[in-house]
């Protein structure tokens, strides 16, 4: 099949027991739902067509006029709801035995339709095939259109055995991390140490550690999902305090997780830090003291330049002359004249000794 197609098809049997639209043929099955969808570029179809069972048996295409004589239900228009969260409220998951078409627009007419990801829907309501989101506040509109159809929508049931699965997966995503986090912390030692070879691996490591902090946040977004259904279901107690129970502690494993991908983001930030600092001392340098002592003085030559005294920069710093007075600015400063030359320690030396003098 080409890239540029996409196809889905599905094939369900109404169950007279239980009235639900279920994979596996029985002798008792009356209806048969076959439903395509295809998305070649720029075209797609969607199809959805309703067979009855012969007496003598096989089964029959119903036509379009037959088939507005059966109930909602029995066309396929059924329902099942599932709770979501996402960051800015709750929603809730559609799943329709029957694949979106044109005849059930009027159905979806003025509400926000979402994909699984709780994204928009691009391209239409047709793009969702048979699955697709609606915030709470629209569920209602959603529910009373259904039912005025005559078709039904049931709640999915939580599973528990699958929030425990989900909980284990946060532990094993836990345990992972802190292996993570030790590997990096054993190369910042040996960055420490001025051995950079292994790196590289930090960041490699690092790309695993963000992979598994979003799907931390995934599964436990879907506990919290499967606990809501838990809770709508009247009488179910014990259950619902298993739920509770595996939602906090899918909780506490989100906040830990966070925790440790924190750290391994700083072995990153260190490693790059320690790294550079390796590298630099490595490099020629750039400035020396002598022509850093000289781009300070610039600004003191300058102004006694134009106020007309001897004054020039040198090798090490600066030069002032005074008469016959020579004040030289360098890593040592010095005053020289006629009678020798003298340090600018002895001369603060002697300038404290006489003002102590006086003070006695």
């Amino acid at each position: 099949m080409s890239s540029d197609v996409n196809e889905r098809r599905s094939t369900l049997f109404l169950d007279p027991v239980s009235g639900r639209w279920v994979e596996t043929e029985n002798e008792n099955s009356r209806f048969k739902l076959s439903s395509l969808w295809r998305m070649p570029k720029p075209r797609g179809i969607v199809e959805n067509q309703i067979y009855e069972r012969f007496d003598r048996g096989g089964w029959q295409e119903i036509n379009p006029s037959s088939e507005s004589q059966l109930s909602g239900a029995e066309q396929g228009y059924a329902f099942q709801s599932k709770p979501r969260v996402g960051d800015d409220g709750h929603y809730f998951e559609i799943t329709s035995v029957r694949y979106v078409d044109q005849n059930m627009k009027p159905l979806l007419e003025g509400i926000q339709l979402l994909d699984t990801d709780l994204k928009p829907l691009a391209g239409g309501p047709m793009m969702a095939v048979n699955v697709f989101c609606i915030p709470g506040s629209q569920m209602p509109t959603f529910v009373q259109r259904v039912q005025e159809r005559g078709g039904v929508i049931n709640e999915s049931q939580a599973d528990l055995h699958v929030m425990y699965a989900k909980l284990q997966r946060l532990s094993d995503i836990s345990t992972e991390l802190e292996e993570l986090c030790t590997q990096s912390r054993s190369v910042i030692d040996q960055v420490a140490e001025g051995v950079t070879t292994e790196v590289p691996s930090i960041t490699e490591r690092c790309k695993r550690a963000h992979s598994l902090r979003e799907e931390a946040s995934r599964i436990n977004r879907s506990i919290l999902e499967e606990g809501a259904a838990v809770n709508k279901q009247v009488g179910q107690v014990e259950a619902q305090a298993q739920a509770e129970a595996y939602s906090e502690h899918a909780a506490r494993f989100l906040e830990h997780i966070e925790k440790l991908h924190r750290e391994h983001t700083s072995y990153e930030a260190q490693a790059k830090l320690r790294t550079k600092q390796s590298i630099s001392q490595t490099l020629p340098g750039v400035d020396s003291p002598a022509s850093t002592t000289r781009y300070l003085l610039m600004d003191v030559v300058e102004f006694y330049t134009e106020l007309g005294y001897d004054c020039r920069l040198t090798a090490d710093g600066m030069v002032l002359r005074l008469g016959d007075t020579i004040v030289e600015l360098a890593d040592k400063p010095s005053v020289r004249s006629a009678s020798g030359e003298t340090s600018a320690d002895q001369i603060l030396g002697r300038t404290t000794a006489e003002r102590t003098q006086r003070e006695l």
